[in-house]
């Protein structure tokens, strides 16, 4: 292995300051904001399948030629709330060379000589628990914690030859790109679901009308910070917003203790709906953990899960609606609101076509969420133990 500094080989670049509030994504340069980082991007992010999603800014904004991403360029995150949080990087793939401009509070990490220093072995380096810790000594702040670009570029790591590199590279991508496909088939499979839904309850002619409530439980989460775990009590990840947003827990999340009621706990395949703040309704596949106050872990004693997780989805437009009306920092509904929103419950014969189509694409939704969440744990356990050379791929033969 050669020992060099980061800054041997790499320069750093300041994303432009743009706020949220001024993109869309039918602007026209695609923006990659920090925030999006953390939450939407995993590894790497290939503009042209994300490109119709990913957020835009307007043209005639003043952008310098530094700030475009090109490809193997990293942009990193060096600001956050939290110490953890500190260090998350996407590689980006942009073959086409489109426009693409990094955003505000991240850093463009630009290879010089992407020979030697292969751009993907670089990344998955910068994610490892020990660069992470290394890059942690450089931390300032208190409320709000950064790292300057300048003290990564002092940062002295091992680098192998080149072929050792490609080989850690085609290991841990395997696992990347099935969790990205993974990723893709899930949200194609949401989107036929949601329409096929919408289609056939348009087309409905016999059935009955009934409020959510009906045919839905909408049990609230409790107030986490009264059941912390003490005195060496087991404990679990409590499930907030933030991390439904994620649709994980880390080490960041709170835990709570096991013995709760079991009605707040959430394991693998349930539906939670966040009914403030940040409205919105996913399939949980983040493990067992504890349901925090201000979320509903949606069920039902009579119907299947898809018809009701598919009809709390229908009014999530309108919920936002409501929430955004509140005249309060973190706008939400009401359990009135849950009641007044009419459902029609199609005649069975109608109901058990439905249930043939959107009963086998709702379970296996959950099979791949949950198959992601295991890849990813596959490659969280190999990373560490591939860049310290802890597991040598030497005389590994990935050929063909």
């Amino acid at each position: 292995m050669a020992r060099t500094y980061i800054g041997d080989f790499c320069d750093y670049y300041k994303g432009i300051n743009i706020p949220r509030s001024e993109t869309d994504v039918e602007f026209d340069i695609p923006y990659l904001h920090y925030g999006d980082i953390y939450k939407l991007y995993d590894f790497k992010i290939n503009l042209n399948t994300k490109y119709d999603k990913i957020i835009k800014i307007k043209k005639d904004v003043k952008i310098k030629p530094e700030q475009y991403l090109s490809d193997g360029d990293i942009v990193y995150t060096l600001t956050s709330e939290t110490v953890d949080d500190l260090g998350h990087s996407t590689l980006i793939i942009n073959k086409q060379n489109l426009d693409f401009v990094s955003g505000m509070e991240t850093t463009i990490i630009r290879i010089r000589d992407k020979t030697n220093f292969v751009p993907e072995f670089i990344n998955y380096l910068f994610q490892s628990d020990n660069f992470r810790q290394r890059l942690r000594q450089y931390v300032t702040g208190m409320k709000v914690f950064r790292v300057h670009p300048r003290d990564l570029m002092r940062i002295l790591i091992d680098i192998p030859d080149t072929q050792t590199q490609q080989k850690i590279v085609s290991i841990l991508d395997s696992l990347t790109n099935k969790i990205d496909t993974n990723r893709k088939i899930n949200d194609y499979l949401a989107q036929f679901a949601e329409m096929y839904f919408e289609y056939m309850i348009e087309k409905c002619t016999d059935y009955k009308e009934m409020a959510l409530t009906d045919i839905a439980n909408y049990q609230n989460g409790l107030a986490m910070q009264k059941y912390r775990p003490i005195d060496g009590e087991s404990s679990m990840p409590v499930l907030k917003i933030r991390e439904l947003g994620m649709g994980c827990c880390d080490s960041n999340s709170d835990v709570c203790r096991t013995n709760i009621k079991n009605e707040c706990i959430v394991q693998d395949g349930d539906v939670v709906f966040s009914w403030s703040g940040s409205l919105m309704i996913d399939i949980w596949s983040g493990g067992k953990c504890g349901l925090n106050q201000h979320l509903f872990k949606v069920t039902s004693d009579e119907y299947p899960l898809w018809f009701v997780f598919h009809w709390t989805n229908h009014y999530i437009g309108s919920f936002k609606e409501i929430a955004g009306n509140k005249a309060t920092t973190m706008g939400h509904i009401c359990r009135n609101h849950l009641e007044e929103s009419m459902i029609i419950c199609p005649d069975n014969e109608i109901f058990q076509i439905m249930e043939c189509v959107l009963g086998p694409v709702f379970e296996e939704r959950k099979h791949l969420m949950k198959e992601i969440r295991v890849l990813q744990k596959i490659r969280d356990e190999l990373l560490p133990k591939l860049m310290s050379g802890e597991i040598d791929v030497s005389n590994l033969d990935l050929g063909s």
